[in-house]
């Protein structure tokens, strides 16, 4: 799924998909926009494209065109059908300022053969702060990586503005429509990842989800065929377990909600 946002609607907006092999297999596909309070009263239009029917171990070129912009052109390739060894990225905690790591990052990302890359939430620091610009300039930066590389996400604290709305409309991963972004598998045989949302423990607003995602994570582990799957990985913005001798997460463990609820 590509997933991109505008300022203003505009009734030109298409993508163009193309498989390199086969010139002749192009097709203009048009988003589903929609319109989100981004930070009340600024507003932003968030579009997602569908690339189906893709072929396995292919190379594909896209370009994306809004309104009398110049086209933005893109290319990424496919996985292998059945590969079984997968390079995955996996980080968190980063935003705009001070982030010295982030031009390594996507530089690892678009040249050192990974599959895709996982962000363990507090995104941008934070995606609505400055009416959403700080949240625009740091998805622009991550553009080299994501628009070439499956960008895959978990909430954190700092995602939680208006139960999670930036993030929610600005991401697009697995069952969004389900379980808000908040929860997913990344099926990947031989790996397993199952990504939840330890914040939906935190906020109150959350407590009606809470049910849900356990219901979730159970049906998950109990309903493995690890056989397929013999590395399953769950992934939260939270431990359930550390080291730290600071004041957060968990270091009061007796009392630490992700543990009191998922350790059994």
């Amino acid at each position: 799924t590509l997933t991109y946002s505008t300022f203003f609607y505009y009734s030109n907006n298409y993508v163009e998909l193309n498989e390199r092999d086969n010139p002749s297999n192009s097709r203009i596909l048009i988003p589903d926009t929609t319109k989100f309070d981004t930070l009340p009263p600024v507003s932003r239009y968030i579009h997602r494209v569908e690339f189906n029917d893709l072929k396995y171990n292919s190379d594909y070129d896209y370009s994306v065109k809004i309104g009398n912009f110049p086209k933005k052109k893109f290319s990424f390739k496919t996985a292998y059908k059945n590969q079984s060894n997968w390079n995955v990225l996996i980080y968190g905690d980063m935003g705009v300022n001070g982030d010295t790591t982030r031009p390594f990052i996507t530089n690892r990302i678009r040249h050192d053969n990974i599959d895709f890359f996982l962000h363990l939430g507090d995104i941008a620091y934070n995606l609505e702060w400055f009416f959403g610009i700080v949240g625009d300039w740091y998805l622009s930066s991550m553009e080299p990586a994501s628009a070439v590389k499956p960008y895959m996400t978990v909430a954190g604290n700092h995602e939680q503005y208006m139960n999670f709305s930036n993030y929610y409309n600005r991401f697009t991963m697995p069952y969004r429509n389900i379980s808000n972004n908040l929860w997913y598998n990344i099926d990947k045989p031989p790996i397993k990842f199952i990504n939840i949302n330890s914040e939906s423990f935190y906020y109150s607003f959350q407590e009606p989800t809470v049910k849900n995602l356990l219901n979730f994570i159970n049906a998950s582990l109990y309903g493995i065929d690890r056989t397929k799957f013999p590395w399953v990985i769950v992934s939260a913005h939270r431990p359930m377990y550390c080291s730290s001798d600071n004041t957060d997460d968990c270091t009061h463990w007796k009392t630490d909600k992700v543990r009191t609820l998922l350790e059994k």
